[in-house]
């Protein structure tokens, strides 16, 4: 017997084999599936007994029947036609022709009655029709096998057979086309058969829905293509598919009865094989005729079944072109107008626009008119904007709004601001109320306050309208306003879910800024409430996020970071709202000690805002400074601050603008006491509640480094009493903590109540450092060295905040080195542990002489080249004295007492001078011979002492060298030096970790790696690998984004994520 259908290629199928032998095993095993589908090929392999007792039979229309099938039916089981088999006589009607079906199959069952067991393959049941006597014959056959007897029916297409008892019984088994079809890994192994790879194996797999023949087809066809051209071919494959497929697809759709071909024909011209809108476009078909073509792999599944009958279902990728083929371009886009009518009657919004894509374009422009803002509502913007995009919105206000929106929604900030422009130069100053608030909305959030403010008019009765006035008047400090504005938006949004969210948003922010933290909750629930019943996945976003925020201000950092993870789970696709729960759960990684988790957040939060050219940028930088002052990079930090600060008050954002001066005010005191105090008198004067507290801490830390014990005292009691009526905690802490230290002599009371409330906070930074504190003022000098080293291992400085204050002032344990330089970050110089002041120098060209010299790493310098260095340009002649003078004011602040020899500290002559380094202690020094010596060991096959002396390199480096000199050319080639020095050291770091299995801290030495060089390829790719190793695929996804970004702008093509798995440093 020949084999009927078309093989795919030479390939064993274990898989498909093993079901259908496993099928075989039931009384009755049905196989339907469209022609090609192998299921022939795979019978034979799985019904095939070397004992012989295997029949087969391959159906004729003659066979339709009953006495022409019987007697083939026994050929094929191998018994002989026992008396009256074929008796013809007497057979008149319909009830004669089924009783002479079922007495024929009962003498067939009668003759296999003594025989072994055997299976009998019956194929090409399409050949019979429901009412066909033979039909019949097969029906009692099964229902009257004895045990031994096995029964295959297969078919393109099965009549009705009635086996519903048996089926009830377990005794029937179904075989469809999708347990036949091949899977992605069957294709990829046809494919390294004929190809040798297996990369196209997933495009294949989708373009012919696993259909058997059509893979083969298609494997033939590329296989006249250029290996290099295949991927593109299949992208593009109605140009390469060629007549053998074409010709095959054309012939399973023709054969199909009229209804079906249309059915098939309105399936592949709207996208979806929806049972319900084809008869409401007239065509006659059921759900079992559906179910019965999926059966076959006419239609395959895309999804679950929800919303709709027929959604989940499209005709197969093979079959396509053919059924659209069958209607010519005017009956297919009137197909595709009245789908869209019918689809858009039953609020099927997003079906209805894909189905108006190809209809006439003023079909498509009407319904867009009618359900454009309906459609963004539903996360359809970008769609929306490409439909529009094609048919043109005519100049309709309607749909130049639509368009807007869908833009605005889809995250094209500019070309929303473009088209809401020119709609308001349209439309004069009074915008419809819909495109009123989104574009005050787009101005918020893009920082752009008095934009905003001169959109939103505080006339407009509409809710949304006030509740986005609110929320920009709350962001420029007008309290009072924003409270008006809320309270007109909460009494006018009525029963409108959407407004509702928008208003109990607006009264939470009013209520957080009064300090009232029970009514601010209470809106917030309101708000989620009403945000889940419109459905609106940017507003629940937004509440989250700002939850997030919320809880961070409470010290609930656990809480903070579930809103935010939350936040970005409801808003995906909203990027704005996604850069704001990023923001805040960097806040809450910050202070629960995650800092190269936070600073990722932090770096994609920045991103998406810059993307988006919006001002909020601003928040997630003051943070980055904030992260900058835990690990002691102050120079960094004070950058990020700076930036904050500017970039706050060109988007009139007062809240962020106090939050980037708190945090910038104790760091200017180290320098300048007198600016650091103005910096936090202004924070105090622009700060709302919600910033109060935290703002009288930094006031306190100012006096506190500034020398004014009481002054601090009593700063860090009001700041106590603020954070109480808050609730901040982390606030009341810090409070405590200050109010502690700057008691004298020391309240160690309040410094363990600090540590109590830190512990209880959670955040192991700052209580590290607090229990620092306490251990510096006992003395306790073994407590004093394991805290500094747990802080260390957090990746935080122990020498920044109080700490760093009480181990100025306080006596040294042992003797300090006499004079102490650090370059790596910020430039300072100690003498006997104590900072050298500004004003201590009396000439910046002696401090940067000795920069210059440190720069040299103790090696002589001409003095002709430091001249040149300090008086570019300038005559020897005339800049010799000076440099005899800056050597004489320098060795003056090195040893003010004039008790050491002139050459103690600096080695000099006539020609050239020098750093004494074996005098001086200098961070960078000892950091390039810490990372020589651990890189030598490394190589040496020493990992275990190596790990310890690059440890403490990395440690060493707080930042690149002497950061405030950036453009310095005397400095750029120590500083480019240094950082190539700690990249090698930190990659080696991460290398030893992942060698003895400890991901958790290589991720982290990757990531400070990375955040040295964004651009590194290697370490990316290495930093991807350990978070899928150690299964974090979300926080993998968010790293893989920001990896994404930075080769794209490198124009470096990105490896896929999957592939990434396996990169080790």
């Amino acid at each position: 017997m020949a084999r009927d259908e078309q093989e795919p290629g030479v390939l064993d199928r274990p898989r498909v084999v093993e079901l259908l032998r496993a099928a075989t095993r039931r009384r009755v095993t049905l196989v339907v599936a469209g022609g090609g589908f192998g299921k022939t090929t795979a019978l034979r392999d799985a019904t095939a007994r070397p004992d012989g007792r295997g029949g087969w039979l391959a159906l004729r229309q003659a066979d339709r029947a009953v006495e022409v099938l019987a007697p083939r039916l026994a050929a094929a089981l191998g018994v002989a036609a026992p008396p009256g088999l074929s008796v013809r006589g007497g057979a008149t009607g319909a009830e004669d022709r089924r009783a002479l079906a079922e007495g024929q199959a009962g003498l067939l069952c009668e003759a296999v009655e003594g025989t072994a067991g055997r299976t009998l393959v019956v194929d090409d049941l399409e050949q019979l029709g429901d009412d066909d006597s033979g039909t019949a014959l097969l029906h009692a056959l099964c229902l009257q096998a004895p045990p031994q007897l096995h029964v295959v029916l297969c078919g393109r297409r099965l009549p009705q057979l009635g086996l519903g008892r048996l089926r009830g019984r377990g005794e029937v088994a179904d075989v469809a086309a999708a347990d036949l079809a091949f899977t992605e890994d069957e294709t990829a192994a046809l494919l390294v058969a004929r190809f040798g790879a297996a990369d196209l194996a997933a495009p294949l797999r989708s373009l012919t829905a696993g259909w058997a023949a059509a893979v083969a087809l298609a494997v033939d066809r590329l296989e006249g293509i250029a290996p290099g051209r295949r991927a593109a071919a299949l992208a593009e494959w109605e140009r390469h598919r060629g007549a053998s497929w074409r010709d095959f697809a054309a012939e399973l759709v023709a054969v199909e009865p009229a209804d079906t071909r249309r059915f098939l024909a309105v399936a592949a011209t709207t996208g979806v094989a929806d049972v319900g809108l084809a008869r409401g476009l007239g065509v006659p078909v059921t759900e079992d005729d559906a179910d019965e073509l999926q059966d076959r792999g006419l239609l395959v599944p895309v999804g679950g079944a929800a919303g709709s009958a027929g959604e989940g279902r499209v005709v197969s990728p093979v079959l396509a072109s053919a059924a659209r083929a069958q209607l010519d371009p005017d009956a297919a886009a009137a197909v595709r107008r009245d789908a869209a009518a019918w689809l858009e009657g039953r609020g099927r919004l997003e079906e209805a626009l894909e189905c108006s894509v190809g209809a006439p374009p003023d079909a498509t422009r009407a319904l867009l008119a009618r359900c454009g803002y309906a459609l963004v509502g539903r996360g359809c913007g970008g769609r929306l904007a490409e439909v529009l995009g094609a048919v043109g919105t005519g100049g309709d206000p309607a749909l130049e709004g639509a368009l807007g929106a869908a833009l605005q929604a889809a995250g094209d900030w500019d070309g929303a601001l473009e088209v809401y422009t020119r709609l308001h130069r349209t439309t004069g100053d009074r915008l419809p109320p819909q495109v009123a608030w989104r574009y005050g909305a787009l101005l918020y959030l893009r920082g752009e306050a008095t934009a905003a403010l001169g959109v939103l008019s505080p006339d407009d009765p509409d809710p949304l309208v006030s509740a986005w006035l609110s929320a920009t008047l709350w962001t420029s400090g007008d309290l009072d306003g924003a409270a008006a504005a809320a309270q007109r938006a909460v009494d006018g949004a009525g029963d409108d879910p959407l407004a509702r969210t928008a208003a109990h948003v607006a009264a939470a922010m009013v209520a957080a800024g009064r300090g009232d933290r029970e009514r601010n909750a209470a809106e917030y629930r309101l708000a989620l409430a009403a945000g889940a019943v419109a459905g609106d996945s940017a507003q629940l976003a937004r509440i989250h996020a700002n939850l997030s925020s919320r809880a961070v201000e409470e010290g609930d950092y656990r809480g903070a970071v579930e809103h935010a993870d939350e936040a970005l789970r409801a808003g995906a696709g909203h990027r704005f709202f996604a850069a704001l729960a990023l923001g805040n759960k960097a806040d809450a990684l910050l202070r629960t000690g995650r800092l190269d988790e936070a600073s990722a957040a932090l770096d994609e939060a920045i991103g998406t805002y810059a993307r988006l050219g919006s001002l909020r940028e601003c928040v997630p930088r003051a943070l980055l400074g904030a992260l900058h002052v835990e690990r002691g990079d102050l120079v960094r930090a004070r950058v990020c601050l700076d930036q904050a600060v500017r970039i706050a008050e060109r988007a009139r954002d007062a809240h962020a603008r106090v939050s980037a001066l708190t945090a910038l005010a104790p760091i200017l005191a180290a320098d300048d006491v007198g600016a650091a105090r103005a910096v936090a008198v202004d924070a105090l004067e622009g700060a709302s509640s919600l910033e109060l507290p935290r703002a009288l801490c930094a006031a306190a830390h100012v006096e506190l480094l500034g020398g004014d014990g009481p002054a601090a005292a009593a700063l860090a009691r009001r700041a106590e009493a603020e954070a109480r009526r808050t609730h901040d905690r982390a606030a009341l802490a810090a409070a405590l903590e200050l109010a502690g230290a700057a008691a004298d002599p020391p309240d160690l009371r309040l410094l363990q109540d600090a540590v109590a409330v830190w512990e209880v906070v959670g955040n192991p930074i700052a209580h590290g450092r607090t229990r620092l504190v306490l251990a510096l003022l006992r003395g306790d000098e073994e407590q004093v060295a394991d805290l500094r080293r747990e802080l260390s291992a957090l990746g935080a400085s122990p020498d920044v905040g109080v700490p760093a204050l009480l181990a100025a002032r306080l006596p040294a344990a042992g003797p300090p080195a006499a004079v102490r330089i650090t370059t790596l970050g910020r430039f300072q110089l100690l003498r006997a542990g104590r900072p050298v002041a500004a004003s201590d120098w009396r000439s910046r060209k002696a401090r940067d002489l000795l920069k210059i010299l440190v720069a040299h790493l103790g090696h002589p310098v001409t003095r002709d080249a430091v001249a040149d260095a300090l008086w570019p340009g300038e005559p020897g002649a005339r800049v010799a004295n000076r440099l005899s003078v800056a050597l004489s004011v320098l060795r003056r602040v090195l040893d003010p007492g004039r008790t050491l020899a002139g050459d103690h500290y600096l080695d000099t002559d006539h020609r050239a001078l020098a750093l004494r380094t074996d005098r001086v202690e200098v961070d960078v020094v000892a950091f390039d011979a810490l990372a020589r010596d651990g890189i030598a060991l490394v190589a040496d096959g020493d990992p275990g002492a190596a790990e310890e002396l690059l440890r403490r390199a990395e440690r060493l480096y707080a930042g690149d060298f002497l950061e405030e000199d950036r453009f310095e050319d005397w400095a750029v080639d120590r500083r480019e030096a240094a950082r190539a020095t700690v990249q090698t050291v930190s990659r080696l770091l991460a290398r030893l970790a992942a060698d003895r299995g400890d991901e958790e801290t290589a991720g982290h030495h990757l990531w400070r790696l990375l955040e040295r060089d964004p651009y590194d390829e290697d370490a990316w790719q290495a930093a991807l690998g350990t978070q899928l190793r150690l299964g974090r695929l979300g926080h993998a996804r968010r790293l893989y984004a920001g990896y994404v970004r930075r080769m794209g702008e490198l124009g470096v093509a990105p490896l896929p994520l999957a592939h990434a798995r396996d990169r080790r440093a």
